[in-house]
């Protein structure tokens, strides 16, 4: 089952409604009940948001906008980050396969895009679990339930959504 960012960043930042939903579905992933891949474009977007977040946790930006605007005046606040690395490392222990790009999933995603009104990085990923046949999603984006092929489990608020093996 592919992954998307919003999973992994409801467990790391303690969303009041869906936490407990996708922990309970990265813990089903890390005991291999589940298998769980991530295209690196998540990783990317994962890493970005992490590092964002805690930017304004040190006091670097109310913003996204802000804490970028300083972080181009002074790159070398990134050495101050300890959060994000550990998060990040984590993800590399949940026994997920990083599934990596290649021209054929980016050439791909252009008409997956267009066929199923997709922003571009959603495009990607569908792209991503069509070259590698994987047909399940774990995804709070409603935008993936366009792609007829593709089964998207959501996290539930209530905790009673529990994705198939």
């Amino acid at each position: 089952m592919i992954i998307d960012t919003n999973i992994i960043l409801y467990t790391a930042l303690d969303h009041p409604a869906f936490q407990q939903s996708c922990t309970d579905f990265l813990i089903r992933v890390e005991r291999e009940e589940i298998q769980g891949f991530i295209p690196s474009v998540v990783l990317q977007e994962i890493t970005h948001h992490f590092i964002i977040s805690e930017l304004m946790e040190k006091g670097y930006g109310k913003s996204v906008v802000d804490c970028i605007a300083r972080y181009k005046r002074d790159p070398l606040i990134m050495n101050e980050l300890s959060k994000t690395w550990i998060e990040i490392q984590r993800l590399f222990k949940i026994n997920c396969t990083i599934l990596y790009d290649n021209p054929e999933m980016v050439r791909d995603s252009i008409p997956i895009s267009r066929n199923f009104q997709l922003f571009t990085k959603d495009a990607y990923i569908v792209s991503c679990a069509q070259f590698n046949k994987i047909s399940h999603i774990a995804s709070n984006d409603k935008d993936f339930s366009r792609v007829p092929w593709l089964s998207v489990w959501k996290p539930q608020s209530d905790n009673r959504g529990s994705p198939d093996s």
